[in-house]
């Protein structure tokens, strides 16, 4: 018992933990996403997330991904700076198609 007490306290604090994203590779990892035909939409935000740099229809059949993780209240700049990058390539790309 006391070894799933500590298996599920890891599991919870890591829930929010922040993926190693860079604004600055951002657009090459979109397009290394596109070139892969795996096409999917950042999101930040907690209760209510948001996909910024790309409109909420052209996003929608999309897969999405948090940046951030998952359920965090606490987006930081970099999170949203790189999804407004990685969205707005990829909005640019379904334009074009």
């Amino acid at each position: 018992m006391r070894n799933w007490f500590w298996f599920t306290t890891i599991i919870v604090a890591t829930g929010c933990s922040h993926l190693a994203l860079k604004p600055q590779n951002a657009v090459a990892e979109a397009d290394a996403d596109i070139r892969a035909h795996k096409i999917r939409i950042y999101l930040v935000g907690g209760r209510v997330p948001t996909a910024p740099g790309i409109s909420p229809d052209v996003a929608a059949p999309y897969p999405r991904r948090y940046a951030g993780g998952p359920g965090c209240d606490d987006s930081n700049e970099t999170d949203c700076e790189y999804a407004r990058r990685y969205n707005e390539r990829i909005a640019d790309y379904l334009h074009k198609q």
